[in-house]
């Protein structure tokens, strides 16, 4: 059920972009979630081996009690070396890493499960937006 997904790239100009999305699990998050990304522009020969990449930090990851599904949005700006311009197609990967607390439930040994890791990549077709002042 882990999810994530980009919802935004965002030409700021001065080679900049702002990358957005969400980040969806099932189960409580211990700490802050981590999205780690690369973009890579097509038919950029050069992108291949010097992706533009990103990290964004998700201090707080709130659970809903009813359903146990954590969600939270993510933003990060980057430095964009081939100025992309609004309308420019552009490949995004992405990692999201995060520490699970156990299930509540008692396992059957009787033993509680400790912590763990959890990680999701995803992989879509992108297009760049323009900048507006609201």
């Amino acid at each position: 059920m882990p999810a994530g997904k980009f919802d935004k790239l965002v030409r700021l100009g001065d080679c900049k972009l702002e990358v957005g999305g969400v980040f969806v699990t099932l189960g409580k998050v211990i700490g802050e979630a981590t999205i780690r990304f690369v973009l890579i522009p097509d038919d950029n020969r050069a992108a291949l081996e010097d992706p533009i990449m990103g990290t964004a930090t998700i201090k707080d990851v709130h659970c809903d009690p009813e359903t146990g599904i954590s969600e939270a949005r993510f933003t990060q700006k980057v430095h964009d070396p081939f100025d992309l311009k609004a309308d420019a197609k552009v490949r995004g990967i992405g990692i999201a890493v995060s520490v699970k607390a156990p299930d509540p439930a008692d396992p059957p040994s009787g033993h509680p499960d400790p912590p763990a890791f959890e990680t999701f990549t995803w992989c879509v077709n992108l297009k760049v937006s323009e900048h507006r002042d609201e």
